[in-house]
């Protein structure tokens, strides 16, 4: 590969690494990286090569264990260049080969590039905190931290994935090993790809553990008090200003507070609210920030928000349908001007049972054992007994979920396209996927029926929900602002631990974060302890009745739209009309709708913009 090659793929990521870039051409393939310095600001260019230049490395991310590798690296007879983390990389790689990655405490994308065997080797983190995309095409590997990267290399195909598009129409996302184009994947989280010989060979190096412990619950609040803190504390090495996004909620508030406590100097916090009350969660991020007497910054979003939409999708490189990355771009945007690493708390809901559709399957569970006739008999007491339309709708669905197959129940939760609809708005390519059944087809495989209902919930959150949704929005929107966003509640050894932990202190009843709660008892306020779960979701159902309704009809009904030949136009016209109207909520579909299309418009008509030059949604 050649230098301007690798040129081109690093300019599309100059947000990525605004501070310096580095290039290596070798006789067996050539590295590229952009830095964003983080640690040994002023050392640690990347590629970085072992002592005789036979081997280099890059690595996108950090490695909180460093300190502990470079001591033993170099008392195995390495040599160190620098004081960063990313130096360890290409020495551990030297001394234990292919599992080097299993030594590794942190998230990242890397590469090494073994010029005296002739092959590379690329590994991404544990729970996929970090991307790394790649693509086979005529004998060469081709690789990089973002889509849009790897195509900038004019190596590969952009014949669309139309399976992909469907999954993304369903669940607000293109789930890995898959992207939208056909010929470019993910590396999925825990696994390593190794290319020798012009063969790549993909194998997993991590798994989460599926069988529990037995602890009492004394224990397992010292050792997660334990491992909680030092995770804390690990990701608090900076050489450059650090902060905290603070939604209020348990999670970020119990680590600002451990942070505080671990740093011995007040945090530095950003908080977003929203003008709907039912999404505002600013009174609670304020009262914690008062309790550790925080920096505190606060900024309000609006629907006018869903204009940097173009620039989300642009970053993002493919469709990416969570609207929670409205918020996240625009506290992004606020903190990168004085901080260059945000800790959020991300992660906390899938170790520790946060979501609701956790606790609406355990209690799905307990409907079951009523006989089918006695749960028709509540049924319908309930309708005649509850007053409230929303109090009747919830309980229906409870008692529909009693019905449901896990799988079942799950696919229900994590689709924004009911399956009529679907059938209705398809038309052309898409149409030819309603042979699948979508996203059961896909999310089948991780509920064989062994273990517990809950217990494969929690998996598939965390091969699927978290790295796929969760962790790319996070990732795509800090690096957006050239900022380093961190998740400590996802350092691998507290998550394993975790997991391990019997599923009521969990989930101890119907009550969530049981053992955080218990260890948070007395440190954090009473009322974040009780309080419900927010976090940065967007009012979506009323914004797409009103504020985002006219852009959503003017795009999805244009004559342009409507030439790509992927949806009916009389159903899309009945979606929009029935959600406005308030008698189906298709919010998150049409969402997911509009989006498709600001995609086909900032990346596939014309020339591809980058997300500093996409436009506004109203210039669309």
């Amino acid at each position: 590969m050649e230098e301007p090659v690798l040129r081109r793929m690093a300019q599309t990521m100059v947000h990525r690494g605004p501070d310096d870039d580095g290039f290596i051409v070798t006789r067996c393939g050539g590295l590229g990286f952009r830095r964003l310095s983080i640690i040994d600001v002023e050392g640690s260019p990347q590629p970085i090569p072992n002592e005789d230049k036979t081997v280099w490395s890059v690595c996108n991310g950090e490695i909180y264990n460093y300190l502990d590798l470079r001591a033993e690296l170099s008392g195995l007879g390495h040599h160190f260049s620098t004081r960063g983390d990313a130096e360890v990389v290409v020495h551990a790689y030297e001394e234990w080969g292919d599992g080097f990655v299993s030594r590794l405490r942190g998230m990242f994308g890397l590469a090494v590039l073994d010029t005296g065997r002739n092959r590379a080797v690329l590994a991404r983190d544990r729970l996929g905190i970090k991307p790394l995309y790649y693509a086979c095409q005529g004998g060469a590997l081709i690789f990089g931290s973002e889509l849009r990267a790897v195509v900038a290399s004019g190596m590969v195909s952009q014949e669309i994935d139309w399976a992909a598009v469907d999954l993304f129409l369903t669940t607000m996302v293109i789930p890995a090993p898959h992207t939208v184009y056909r010929d470019v994947h993910k590396l999925l989280p825990g696994h390593c790809a190794v290319f020798e010989g012009q063969e790549l060979q993909l194998s997993p190096y991590w798994a989460p553990p599926e069988q529990t412990v037995k602890i009492d619950a004394g224990e397992a609040e010292e050792r997660f008090d334990a491992l909680f803190r030092e995770a804390v504390k690990l990701h608090l090495q900076s050489d450059v200003p650090l902060g905290f996004y603070l939604s209020g909620g348990l999670d970020s508030s119990a680590l600002v507070a451990a942070a505080a406590e671990a740093s011995g100097s007040p945090p530095t916090t950003y908080s977003v609210g929203f003008d709907a009350s039912s999404h505002n969660e600013l009174p609670y991020a304020r009262k914690v920030a008062q309790e550790f007497g925080c920096d505190h910054h606060e900024l309000m979003v609006t629907a006018d928000a869903a204009a940097v939409l173009p620039r989300i999708v642009s970053a993002c490189g493919e469709p990416f349908g969570d609207s929670s990355a409205i918020p996240v771009y625009r506290i992004s945007e606020a903190a990168a001007e004085s901080l260059t690493v945000v800790v959020g708390g991300d992660g906390g809901d899938e170790i520790l049972a946060g979501y609701h559709w956790i606790r609406r399957r355990r209690v799905a569970e307990r409907m079951q054992r009523l006989p089918q006739p006695l749960r028709a008999l509540v049924a319908g007491m309930a309708k005649g007994h509850l007053t409230r339309p929303t109090w009747r709708g919830k309980f229906a669905r409870l008692c529909e979920d009693a019905d449901l197959s896990p799988l079942a129940h799950y696919c229900r939760n994590m689709s924004s396209l009911p399956p009529d609809v679907r059938t209705a708005v398809y038309a052309g390519p898409l149409r030819d996927q309603l042979i699948k059944d979508c996203p059961a087809d896909f999310l089948g495989p991780h509920f064989d029926g062994s273990g517990a209902a809950l217990d494969q919930i929690t998996q598939t959150d965390l091969a699927f929900y978290l790295p796929d949704d969760i962790l790319c929005k996070v990732d795509r929107m800090t690096m957006l602002h050239s900022l380093e966003g961190r998740v400590p509640f996802l350092d691998h050894q507290l998550v394993e631990f975790c997991l391990s932990l019997p599923m009521d202190l969990r989930l101890n009843g119907l009550s969530s974060k049981h053992v955080l709660k218990r260890v948070m008892k007395g440190v954090l306020p009473e009322s974040i302890l009780r309080q419900r779960k927010h976090g940065f979701s967007v009012p979506m159902v009323r914004w797409m009745q009103d504020d985002l309704h006219a852009d959503a009809r003017r795009l999805l009904l244009s004559d342009k739209a409507m030439s790509r030949g992927l949806f009916q136009a009389d159903g899309v016209r009945q979606m929009l009309d029935d959600h406005r109207a308030g008698k189906r909520n298709l919010a998150h579909a049409l969402w997911n709708m509009l989006v498709l299309e600001v995609w086909f418009r900032v990346q596939l008509d014309g020339t591809p913009t980058g997300p500093g030059d996409a436009p506004p949604l109203c210039d669309l």
